[in-house]
């Protein structure tokens, strides 16, 4: 069993919540309650830290890989959220290079190979990765997982990508209950 951190970065004064923004759009992430879902399905332990409502603090993520001693870190990001992902990325390299880093998301679907080159992650996900986190947290080697984009020394690989789920049926239900309501 591995232990899998999944982190949603700050929205803090990026959608809306500044001084002059009309809303903050704090809501559950879909995609990493249903990464955790399957993650736990197959057998994995799993935490999602929702760093949506909070300022962005690097003590606050060092603190919490620190706590948590993950086997795989997996980020999401859109494109406003992207440096975010970076960043955490290099404070967990920098907490233990032992910690497998996956980003995922808008951003990192959209330009895999650039996410990757302009990151410290070891992986990135590209389209659906429900299976595909299953497939790291398992331990398969790098090379045979469908949907992502990974190192070889200096050369940035872009793998086959995974094809769409036939039956979304074939799904846990999300892990909503990771999400503490408060």
């Amino acid at each position: 069993m591995a232990k899998l951190l999944l982190i949603n970065p700050s929205y803090y004064r990026t959608y809306g919540s500044n001084e002059g923004g009309l809303g903050n759009p704090i809501y559950p992430v879909m995609a990493l309650a249903c990464l955790a879902a399957t993650a736990r399905h197959a057998g994995h332990a799993v935490k999602i830290v929702d760093m949506s409502y909070r300022k962005y603090d690097p003590d606050f993520i060092r603190a919490i890989l620190r706590a948590e001693k993950p086997d795989v870190l997996g980020i999401t990001a859109t494109t406003p959220l992207a440096n975010q992902m970076r960043d955490i990325s290099y404070i967990a390299k920098e907490v233990s290079p032992d910690i497998v880093t996956i980003g995922g998301g808008a951003h990192a679907s959209a330009f895999p190979d650039e996410t990757l080159r302009q990151s410290a992650l070891d992986l990135v996900a590209f389209g659906e990765a429900d299976w595909t986190i299953v497939d790291v947290l398992d331990g398969r080697p790098h090379s045979e997982i469908e949907g992502v984009c990974r190192r070889d020394g200096e050369l940035v690989l872009t793998g086959a990508p995974r094809p769409m789920l036939a039956d979304l049926d074939s799904l846990p239900n999300p892990a909503w209950a990771l999400y503490p309501v408060d």
